[in-house]
């Protein structure tokens, strides 16, 4: 397919989209009347007898009119139009290399094409009015658009407190040791990807087995004891068949290599952006990446902000696990801001922190499973909280009240 026909004919079938492809796409990476056209086509106000009438011919309009190709491609063609690009001018390059010239001339040219590398593909200032502007196209779409204003972290009383989760954000889930953050984030990416949003998982600590038994716990109701020793009961399969049905249609892809780097992370997000075109990234979970454990603090400083700068470039929510220091994990009390472990950039970089929360994973009499007139253990169990620490655009030290389901390990609505 041409790909920079294949746009074209997005844009004439989309004109409400424009402003997301300009965002992404240079007019300089066309060529000839296709450039034109482009040019044309971003404002959102032209069609094909705009094109036509600009000297267009009215045959080429129709065959980019029957280009076959579905909004869900458009990241794939982006990518290929700017490949071309590229290689178009990197051929240059190597022409003016091969013409001769002074050895300096010709350094001079590798040094000016590295420069533009370097600054390709980097977002130009915008004014104000051009800004108040695209402000107001959105903020006029989105009062159209009854619902949530972001994805759903499947918890109606915690998306209700956050408008749910945004593309370009870091999201921080920080808590104990047990205290249900992975439970929590799993939950979080079933829902998201019922809701037809692509999730890439790392699964730094668990294997892709261990996370899909946790999903089909989840899935299912079978509870998840009895499919780690696959000691089942009569209906059990029936359920699980079911469940594996559902989970298999599910637009989730999981990464559970051992010791990842941040660098490895940001090259596979980019690859699964362009192939799968996925919305959501989890990290489970910081403190087990590959990194310099001497210098934990720089360490850590450094990799939040690469994922910070990774999320807004590729404009995808990304949900980072993160352990709590010393104190916090011994505490006795709900999570806080300075439990963070190396918390100076965590907190500086990350747009939402939220902390899971079961008071009974440190009660005495529920580890004992201890009545007293005062204490239910089976009821105590189940109370949970996701506490918002922190949030950029909405409100911050909120606890939101959930539901613990510990044979599934699975936080739900309350009610």
């Amino acid at each position: 397919m041409n790909t920079p026909e294949a746009i074209l004919s997005l844009l004439l079938a989309f004109p409400e989209r424009a402003d997301q492809v300009a965002e992404k796409v240079q007019p300089h990476w066309f060529e000839g009347e296709q450039r034109k056209a482009f040019e044309l086509l971003i404002t959102g106000d032209a069609d094909a007898v705009t094109l036509t009438a600009s000297g267009i011919s009215s045959d080429t309009v129709t065959r980019w009119l029957d280009v076959e190709c579905g909004w869900w491609s458009i990241e794939n063609h982006v990518h290929d139009l700017e490949q071309q690009y590229l290689s178009r001018q990197l051929e240059r390059l190597s022409r003016q290399l091969v013409r001769g010239g002074s050895i300096d001339d010709r350094l001079a040219l590798i040094d000016q094409f590295q420069n533009g590398l370097i600054t390709h593909g980097r977002r130009e200032p915008i004014s104000t009015l051009e800004g108040a502007r695209k402000l107001a196209k959105a903020l006029e779409h989105r009062s159209t658009q009854p619902g949530l204003l972001g994805m759903s972290y499947g918890l109606s009383d915690l998306d209700e407190k956050t408008e749910g989760m945004h593309k370009g954000d870091l999201l921080v889930i920080a808590a104990p040791s047990s205290m249900g953050k992975t439970a929590f984030a799993c939950g979080v990416v079933e829902s998201s990807a019922r809701g037809g949003f692509g999730v890439l998982v790392f699964s730094c600590e668990m294997s892709v087995e261990q996370l899909l038994m946790r999903t089909l716990a989840s899935q299912s109701g079978v509870p998840l004891g009895r499919i780690r020793s696959a000691k089942f009961q009569n209906t059990d399969w029936n359920k699980m068949t079911g469940a594996f049905e559902q989970i298999s249609k599910l637009p989730i892809w999981i990464d559970d290599s051992p010791g990842i780097s941040v660098q490895e992370i940001a090259r596979k997000v980019k690859r699964a952006k362009r192939q799968h075109g996925i919305d959501i990234v989890l990290i489970d979970y910081l403190q087990i990446l590959a990194y310099d454990k001497s210098a934990e603090t720089r360490e850590l400083d450094r990799i939040t902000t690469s994922l910070k700068n990774l999320a807004k470039q590729q404009e995808v929510c990304i949900l980072l696990l993160s352990q709590l220091n010393r104190s916090g994990q011994q505490a006795n009390r709900p999570p806080q801001m300075t439990d963070l472990r190396g918390s100076g950039m965590i907190e500086n970089n990350a747009d939402v922190i939220l902390f899971p929360w079961r008071p009974a994973a440190n009660c005495e009499l529920c580890l004992n499973s201890r009545h007293t007139p005062d204490h239910n253990p089976a009821i105590h169990k189940r109370e949970a909280y996701i506490l918002i620490g922190k949030q950029r655009q909405g409100e911050r030290n909120v606890s939101v009240p959930v539901l613990w389901r510990e044979e599934i390990t699975r936080f739900e609505n309350l009610d």
